[in-house]
């Protein structure tokens, strides 16, 4: 089966594509790739493919401006971080969808699905108002983050925060201003609210802000970060800003977008 992939982010298109070609070596082929809107119509409608990957969010609009002028005669699986607005549209007849981070499983089951009947039940009309009905337009990416802090609870603009970590007593978020605070969310949640392009999870216990990456080094094999200057050292004990060594090669791409 012929496979293309709408993505706007390269890391997400890349894990994609190898997960098919390790567990569909001889089954699904990705044939091409589009990162926006203009870019999927314009592939959509000259090349005939079996199954069509498709984020929600692109970078010049959402997949709802690409079913409004097009309609695919193929498997349609929805990517998406918000899954509010997945489950309603699998209700209405998307073939699957893959919650991200994506996980592999996941994909198996969907790809299988996509292998197992024809590409005849999708109510294009139907998914695209589903999707719309409970979309990101009407609950956009949080630009601020909430706090509670001794009885009080504080606005954080995402601007401000370096990075969030995980500390003994649980997780934390870290201001500019070298101020560490209560995350009452699990670092999963939280990073399922920030932005890929500005955020990136180093390892399991801290995610940090492109805006305050100053230096990457090198040390017996494992990337270090280092903080921005104007950030005060905090006095965080647990915060630990090396990159886990399989995040390592999508963490130095991140930095290149």
């Amino acid at each position: 089966m012929k496979a293309i992939i709408i993505e706007d982010e390269p890391l997400e298109r890349a894990k994609i594509s190898l997960l098919l070609r390790k567990d569909f070596p001889d089954s699904v082929d990705v044939i091409a790739e589009a990162s926006c809107v203009q870019e999927a119509i314009a592939l959509l409608s000259s090349t005939p493919c079996d199954i069509i990957f498709m984020d929600v969010e692109l970078s010049d609009g959402t997949c709802f401006d690409i079913l409004d002028n097009f309609t695919p005669k193929a498997h349609l699986i929805i990517t998406t971080a918000y899954d509010a607005y997945a489950l309603k549209a699998f209700e209405v007849g998307s073939v699957d969808y893959l919650l991200k981070p994506i996980c592999p499983a996941d994909l198996r089951r969907a790809v299988s699905r996509c292998l197992d009947r024809p590409p005849s039940s999708i109510d294009i009309p139907l998914l695209n108002a589903a999707l719309k009905k409970s979309s990101i337009l009407s609950s956009p990416r949080d630009t601020s983050f909430l706090v509670h802090f001794n009885d009080h609870i504080l606005s954080l603009d995402i601007r401000d925060i370096p990075c969030f970590f995980s500390q003994s007593k649980g997780n934390r978020v870290l201001t500019k201003e070298g101020k560490v605070y209560p995350v009452d969310d699990s670092l999963d949640q939280v990073y399922s609210k920030l932005s890929e392009i500005d955020f990136f999870r180093i390892s399991r216990g801290c995610i940090v802000s492109r805006d305050y990456v100053h230096v990457v080094s090198k040390q017996k094999g494992r990337l270090t970060v280092v903080l921005s200057p104007e950030v005060p050292s905090p006095e965080a004990p647990g915060l630990d800003l090396v990159v886990s060594r399989s995040k390592g090669d999508d963490f130095l791409r991140w930095l290149e977008k």
